[in-house]
């Protein structure tokens, strides 16, 4: 079994006695001796907030506190935890219980079905992360504010790539551009941090078209020598506001002697709600051009089968949350294949987010995704990293630069 030798301390919530000692059984097995045991969620929150717990194993189904409940009381500990879910029930509240813990950025391992398999309990631990208490980071966000207008104003942030992989070749056939904050004290700020305050301080549109200078021109080779070759970045809705943009990206491009074929721009989902009549003008247009257009996270947002009338993309990427687990998850299958089957139906591109594993691949590939991206092939790195990746990397067959 793959965990570190620190010991595990582990609270184990459920009223139902005997998927308890089943799970105590296991646990003992695994030679984790620091197990404690009540039926009771709000005893259960009383001692995580008294004792150095790492994981809490919970049941959906109490009579004190439901397991939501216990998620929304456990999202104000000052340490970081693990969670798993036993779920005797539906899948779909199984996946109800994953966004809550999603939304209050607690880490959910995974969920238990009952009756309890060993090796399901032993997989879902090997999956913590082990890291002694670590404290949860809490932002001053209006020191941020100021911090971040000043790494924008002097084009300070940096940028990595995650490849993007064809599914049937194994190729690498693409790249995603992501924006990345190094604090100088407190190290890397997370993008659902930084981005929020990029569109509240009125920055998106300068820091968009930063990040698309720098990809350019850390792309320019790859895309000179391999004219298939895309390179994907992300736009902010709130960033599409000047009706010049369109020609400015031309104009950048032209200045490398790169075309258009080879950028994506992608646009998140759940950002349509924020639409313009503008930010239409600008979208039409870019793809007039002959730019790419991805709608990203798809399935997460708003009125999105009104988007794909009136809006001309061209890439469909489903959301990882749909993806990372849906070989054993019906209702996360449901959602792709039905994801894959509009895709064909309007003749745009599909591409899976969250591979992480052999599972993820092999579903995707069987519904007939085209290429996919994730942590099972790569983890988002610098673009002198990515130049040696392919030499490196054992998972591609054959590589498409």
């Amino acid at each position: 079994m793959n965990i570190k030798r620190r010991k595990l301390n582990v609270l184990i919530v459920d009223d139902d006695i005997d998927t308890v000692q089943s799970i105590v059984v296991f646990l003992k097995l695994m030679r984790i001796s620091n197990v404690m045991t009540t039926d009771s969620a709000k005893e259960a929150i009383e001692k995580v907030y008294f004792a150095p717990i790492d994981i809490v194993i919970f049941g959906l189904y109490m009579k004190d506190l439901d397991g939501i409940e216990l998620i929304r009381n456990l999202s104000d500990l000052p340490q970081s935890i693990s969670l798993i879910c036993i779920n005797s029930q539906s899948e779909h509240l199984g996946l109800a219980t994953e966004e809550m813990a999603h939304r209050h950025h607690i880490n959910l391992l995974g969920t238990l079905h009952t009756p309890v398999k060993y090796f399901s309990l032993c997989s879902l631990l090997n999956k913590h992360q082990m890291k002694p208490y670590a404290l949860k980071k809490h932002y001053d966000t209006l020191s941020l504010e100021t911090e971040l207008q000043h790494v924008i104003q002097n084009n300070s942030l940096s940028v990595l790539y995650q490849p993007q992989i064809d599914c049937h070749s194994e190729c690498m056939v693409g790249i995603e551009a992501l924006a990345r904050w190094k604090h100088e004290t407190m190290g890397d700020i997370p993008p659902d941090v930084f981005i929020p305050l990029a569109e509240k301080l009125g920055l998106m549109e300068m820091f968009t078209r930063q990040i698309y200078s720098k990809v350019l021109d850390d792309c320019k080779q790859v895309m000179t020598d391999n004219p298939s070759f895309t390179v994907s970045i992300n736009f902010s809705i709130s960033s599409l506001t000047d009706l010049r943009l369109p020609g400015i990206l031309i104009e950048e491009l032209e200045q490398r002697n790169l075309s258009p074929r080879q950028i994506i721009i992608e646009i998140t989902e759940s950002m349509f709600e924020k639409d313009s009549t503008t930010s239409l003008d600008i979208l039409a247009r870019i793809r007039l051009k002959g730019f790419g257009l991805s709608i990203d996270d798809f399935g997460i947002g708003y009125s999105t089968m009104e988007r794909f009338n009136h809006i001309p993309f061209t890439e469909l990427k489903m959301d990882q949350s749909f993806v990372h687990g849906a070989k054993k998850n019906k209702v996360k299958k449901a959602i792709l294949e039905s994801c894959v089957m509009l895709a064909k139906s309007l003749g745009i591109k599909t591409i899976a987010e969250g591979v992480e594993n052999i599972d993820d691949l092999e579903l995707v590939k069987q519904i007939g995704c085209d290429s996919i991206q994730g942590f099972y092939f790569a983890k988002p790195m610098s673009i002198n990293a990515l130049s040696d990746w392919p030499i490196s990397n054992n998972k591609v067959a054959k590589l498409g630069i």
